[in-house]
């Protein structure tokens, strides 16, 4: 048993939300994509927290990171979370090479001596790219939180291993959610909520236990399943010859501040995102994927595409019933000042709160 590190207050105050940026998503590596979505030349994808977009774009092979804004006239360079095409804005048609400097200016004799030093100061501001498997991420320049393989720690390994056994994206859906990003979070950090809330889905496959483990800022749970379950999954394993990922059971990942990666016993894996908006909207997404397998007979490619169908339905559904819940979280947050309390199954929401009070507290980058 604990009290929360989190205030009542720090789910809805504005200047909260201010220092969030600074002091959370401005000191941490932040999970901007899947590699297969920057695959080819010119693909892009954009990322957003707090009204701060970053775009991530690859050229000829040559993935980087910059703020996604136009150093002329301000417009966003990408509007589209991804896409494929070049870094042009679509104002002035400016655009911009892998080093973020303006290499294409329309009528440029307009703008008299672009000497180099006014070419410099135009240049697009970069944010630090590295890659961890199938993750990429990306963190402020002035971030001093390390390597990505420092920051991860002990789960730089962990999503190296789990990207080996990912596959094809089958299911990709958004929304927003009417509450606080932490509450989000918190919410997908705990199974105490499990049997009221999902009675009908999640609550279904029997996932026991407190098998955490806890390592910097992250943590992971890996509790087995009930017996109807684990049938299950022992009949259909057939289906999966070679599977490149194998784990016993349900499997849960959180990387600090924003991620989670899921899997159950490896056959499919979900990603999940979670943007602050504002402090009352977390625009939430998430990703889910085949596994990798060997090669398939057409028996088997059918009931691997159900399996995969049945997972994203589940997904969704138990993801609509997060949602409805965190909006009554956020609805009453806001009329109390009792600081509440953490039961030992609720150490995972004990861990992040201290990770989140302790950049809060430092106030620096």
């Amino acid at each position: 048993m604990s009290r929360p590190l989190i205030k009542p207050n720090e789910y809805w105050d504005e200047q909260t939300a201010l220092q969030e940026k600074e002091n959370v998503f401005f000191t941490s590596w932040i999970f901007a994509a899947k590699l297969s979505d920057l695959a080819k030349h010119n693909d892009f994808v954009t990322l957003e927290f707090f009204s701060h977009s970053i775009v991530v774009q690859n050229f000829d092979g040559d993935l980087r990171a910059f703020v996604n804004v136009c150093t002329h006239r301000f417009s966003r360079l990408h509007a589209a979370c991804k896409g494929n095409r070049a870094l042009i804005c679509p104002y002035h048609s400016w655009s911009f090479n892998k080093d973020g400097m303006p290499q294409g200016i329309p009528q440029k004799p307009h703008f008299g001596d672009l000497d180099a030093t006014t070419l410099e100061s135009l240049r697009l501001e970069a944010w630090d790219l590295e890659i961890c498997g199938q993750f990429v991420f990306v963190k402020h320049k002035n971030a001093a939180c390390g390597t990505l393989k420092e920051y991860l720690a002990s789960f730089y390994e962990v999503l190296l291993d789990i990207s080996k056994g990912m596959a094809e994206e089958v299911d990709y859906f958004s929304m927003d959610l009417e509450c606080n990003w932490k509450i989000a979070v918190e919410n997908t950090l705990e199974s105490y909520h499990v049997a009221p809330i999902h009675p009908k889905t999640f609550y279904r496959l029997g996932a026991t236990g407190e098998k955490f483990t806890m390592d910097a800022a992250h943590s992971s749970w890996n509790p087995q399943l009930n017996e109807r379950t684990t049938q299950g999954w022992q009949r259909a394993r057939n289906n999966y010859p070679d599977m490149q990922y194998n784990v016993s059971g349900y499997f849960h990942i959180f990387i600090y501040p924003n991620l989670t990666v899921a899997t159950t016993n490896g056959a499919s894996f979900s990603i999940q995102r979670f943007s602050p908006v504002s402090p009352g909207v977390t625009h939430f997404e998430t990703w889910a994927l085949a596994c990798k397998v060997g090669e398939l007979s057409t028996s088997n490619r059918v009931i691997i595409d159900m399996m995969n169908k049945s997972v994203s339905e589940f997904n969704r559904q138990v993801f609509q019933e997060d949602k409805d819940i965190c909006k009554e979280v956020q609805r009453g947050v806001i009329n109390t000042n009792c600081p509440g309390l953490l039961s030992d199954i609720e150490d995972r929401v004990f861990a992040f709160q201290s990770a989140y009070r302790t950049g809060m507290d430092k106030g620096t980058r």
